[in-house]
């Protein structure tokens, strides 16, 4: 990481860009690997298979946080965050 005269990393240094870029691109690998599961598990045209379905639907409507976490999930707001998407400044 390239450092600027203050001692923090250059944010624009194209060897800061490229590793938000691969961290990004497991997060994004992750929910895309997510969401085709939930695709293929909700087109199975087994018999009886939608009671599951809806059952499965049910516990995860009741479960406590379970929606808020699959949100942030989703959104890319869960795990290790950059300074900036957490609301901090760039340097303490």
């Amino acid at each position: 990481t390239l450092m600027n005269n203050a001692g923090t990393a250059d944010i624009g240094s194209a060897s800061v860009l490229e590793q938000y870029a691969n961290w990004r691109r497991r997060d994004q690998a992750t929910l895309a690997r997510i969401t085709h599961g939930l695709v293929k598990l909700f087109g199975l045209p087994l018999p009886g298979f939608g009671h599951a379905r809806a059952l499965g639907l049910t516990a995860f409507d009741l479960l406590p946080g379970a929606k808020s976490l699959f949100a942030r999930h989703a959104m890319g707001r869960s795990g290790t965050l950059p300074r900036l998407a957490c609301g901090r400044g760039l340097i303490e």
